[in-house]
């Protein structure tokens, strides 16, 4: 047991471990990604679309405008008018945040992602999660490189308005609110900008961050592999149950077919031609070395004849199954086989 708890996680993840993972809601997403979707968009089209940038300035002039007096109440009046505003600006951020989602995957239900992890409360494990894993290590350095995003962007924005920032003690509501609706749009361009680099190599983090985490051990991919296919005795009982279901059809089949053509000892397949009920003759059963063996037995003891075509006995047990008529690609070598027939039986072809 020790020494498959030491196993290292480097089995590729099935099938089965990744449905689990997005069933928990854990698909390795980025949300610096949807964070710069949002900031972007809604700088983009309030800068470019004038009706939605003189909502954004409608929404500071009716909170400016509506400040005299008491202040909560004036707060009140200015947010009530000038939300309504925003209210485009709103649906579009939240479009855009949709769109981000979808970008990275798409939207998936996962219930058990809100369901209740006891584990979590666990101290220590989750102390040691928190404090010492690689994603414990990468949020602070995202924290870190965005506080200098950010801290870079306001820098930048104060030093080339400062004397416009200092002028506006002078300015009226609508002038101020001018300012403030420029002003917002580009620290959110700016702020976007610059995340967008530390977003996408959060994304492929994240990314190779849940590919790993999805590995597996030897004994959780052979447990895995036991859980899918079944216990060993139950797929020898499966196996046996088929081997008797074909035997079953040989034993049906082959007295009632037409001919029976051989490789001449490795392969053998049965053909059925029933000329009012079908357009071709139809493969009734087929057998490789014992198998085969038998079918050839069964043909001789119930009179059907056996031909030897190496070609097309390799060929109809490769590429047609069990049930099916042939294909037309084999119509000319079976119209051979028979014609053949017909002239042993000494009967004309139809």
């Amino acid at each position: 047991m020790a020494e498959e708890t030491t196993q290292e996680r480097n089995q590729p993840a099935s099938a089965r471990r990744e449905r689990e993972f997005r069933e928990r809601g854990d698909r390795g997403l980025s949300h610096e990604l949807i964070t710069v979707v949002v900031l972007g968009t809604s700088a983009l089209v309030v800068g470019l679309a004038p009706t939605l940038s003189g909502g954004a300035r409608s929404f500071f002039i009716g909170t400016l405008s509506n400040l005299d007096g008491p202040p909560l109440e004036g707060l009140a009046r200015g947010l009530s008018v000038g939300t309504a505003a925003l209210l485009p600006v709103f649906a579009l951020a939240l479009a855009a945040a949709a769109a981000g989602h979808a970008v990275q995957g798409g939207f998936v239900f996962a219930p058990r992602a809100i369901e209740p992890d006891w584990n979590r409360l666990r101290p220590w494990p989750r102390l040691k999660q928190l404090l010492f894993s690689r994603r414990a290590l990468a949020e602070l350095l995202k924290a870190l490189l965005k506080a200098a995003v950010i801290a870079g962007v306001v820098t930048l924005c104060l030093r080339r308005d400062l004397p416009a920032i200092v002028a506006l003690a002078r300015e009226s509501p609508g002038g101020l609110a001018w300012y403030l609706s420029d002003a917002a749009v580009r620290l959110f361009g700016l702020a976007a900008l610059g995340l967008s680099g530390i977003a996408a190599a959060d994304l492929v983090f994240n990314r190779w961050d849940l590919s790993k985490r999805m590995q597996m051990t030897r004994q959780e991919a052979r447990d895995d592999y036991k859980e899918q296919e079944g216990d060993p005795v139950v797929r020898s009982r499966r196996r046996q149950r088929y081997r008797a279901l074909t035997a079953n059809r040989i034993l049906r089949e082959v007295p009632r077919a037409d001919v029976v053509v051989t490789n001449p000892t490795h392969l053998a397949v049965a053909l059925r031609y029933q000329r009012t009920r079908e357009n071709a003759p139809r493969l009734t059963a087929k057998g490789q070395d014992a198998l085969a063996e038998r079918i050839r037995r069964l043909a001789r003891r119930h009179g059907v004849p056996v031909l030897e075509n190496r070609p097309l006995a390799r060929s109809l047990f490769r590429k047609v199954k069990v049930g099916q008529p042939i294909r037309p690609e084999f119509f000319r070598a079976v119209a051979e086989i028979y014609a053949a027939l017909y002239r042993r039986r000494g009967e004309v072809a139809p």
